[in-house]
């Protein structure tokens, strides 16, 4: 930064042409206040300022370099000091003499007001390569010409994670080519056995309740990979789930064996279940819910009373049997529900069981199955 001046003596003089000893110091107040920069030329050093005539010119900066961050701090006060006046030219200056007073306040140029910003706008207004950014605005990126990497997200290693192809209008997701890397699209996980309200037609997500991607097409949500008659899906009980109400008769979902049936589409079932009592007094009942009106249903329900006796339950409504076995083992049960449903709504067609006893468990033990698939 350059700086200009003239030294005079107590008479208002000339000083003599000569090299001189100074320092300069840039202070935060115009009085006290705290050194933000320093310099010192001396003449042992070859850094001396050269007076002629009594004037000076030098380039503040050259012995101790001006951070560009220091005119981020607001009003800054600038002050010179020479040495004593017998010391003033010498290898040995004393600096006893005190500062000039009073300190000039560093001004700008009229335009100079401006060159902290960009089009009136502050560096925090814009993206920074190397930092963490946060778009507040509606961006949108366009390109001159479409090409086939018009946006690109890559890894530390310069692998494609995500790529817009805006030339043959693709969205790629990794590379193209074959290699060892997998790149995974996931979509977001809900945690419900009910499908979101509302929906827009191509939209996905993952019922992590159901263990199934869910797809909303022509305004309905489905089962995105769906079951046919030459395949099938079974889900599985994770964990134990017991059943030992205070109200006997009581029914629950055996959690985890349950599908989402499409409004009319027409399912096969069957599930395999292994259960313990609390007592072989203690007696349970096994039935199906689901969505409301079906238009066809049929379930056929067998479950252990004894080492060498079961019932079997024919129904063609949800919740039968109403009422629960007398008895069981207390190890070893074997429940058994087949069917066909048919259903106007989509919904959720569930396993349910209750115990006879109040406050006695009937356990439905974790592994147990429910095997479905669409005619």
């Amino acid at each position: 930064m350059n700086y200009q001046g003239k030294l005079t003596n107590a008479s208002g003089n000339s000083m003599a042409n000569g090299t001189y000893n100074m320092r300069f110091r840039i202070y935060d107040t115009p009085t006290g206040g705290v050194v933000l920069w320093s310099e010192d030329r001396l003449v042992s050093a070859g850094h001396g300022i050269t007076i002629n005539n009594g004037m000076f010119s030098t380039k503040l900066g050259d012995v101790t370099s001006l951070p560009s961050s220091l005119f981020a701090n607001g009003a800054l006060h600038f002050e010179v000091e020479l040495p004593t006046p017998a010391t003033v030219t010498s290898s040995s200056p004393l600096w006893s003499e005190g500062a000039m007073s009073p300190r000039s306040e560093l001004a700008s140029s009229a335009y100079a007001f401006n060159s902290d910003l960009l089009d009136g706008l502050n560096s925090s207004d814009f993206g920074q390569i190397g930092a963490s950014n946060t778009f507040t605005g509606a961006n949108n990126f366009k390109n001159s010409v479409d090409t086939t990497s018009a946006f690109s997200i890559q890894d530390a290693s310069g692998s494609s994670l995500f790529k817009a192809d805006t030339t043959n209008n693709n969205i790629v997701i990794g590379e193209l080519v074959s290699d060892a890397n997998a790149v995974f699209l996931v979509v977001d996980g809900y945690n419900q056995a009910i499908d979101p309200a509302g929906g827009l037609n191509g939209a996905i997500y993952y019922n992590s309740s159901l263990a199934k991607l869910r797809c909303y097409e022509n305004n309905t949500w489905k089962d995105c990979i769906a079951s046919t008659g030459s395949g099938s899906t079974t889900v599985k009980m994770s964990s134990n789930v017991i059943n030992s109400s205070v109200v006997a008769n009581t029914l629950v979902d055996a959690t985890g064996l349950q599908f989402t049936a499409t409004a009319g589409v027409t399912y096969r079932f069957n599930a395999f279940i292994d259960y313990s009592s609390a007592a072989t007094t203690t007696g349970s009942r096994w039935t199906v819910t689901g969505p409301a009106s079906p238009t066809q249903f049929s379930l056929r329900s067998t479950y252990t009373l004894s080492a060498t006796s079961g019932t079997t339950i024919y129904a063609g409504a949800y919740n039968i049997p109403a009422a629960s076995n007398a008895s069981s083992l207390t190890s070893a049960n074997i429940a058994v529900l087949e069917g066909r449903i048919t259903t106007s709504t989509t919904g959720i067609v569930k396993i349910q069981f209750a115990s006879e006893i109040a406050s006695s468990a009937i356990t439905a033990r974790a592994g147990s199955s429910l095997t479905y698939y669409v005619e």
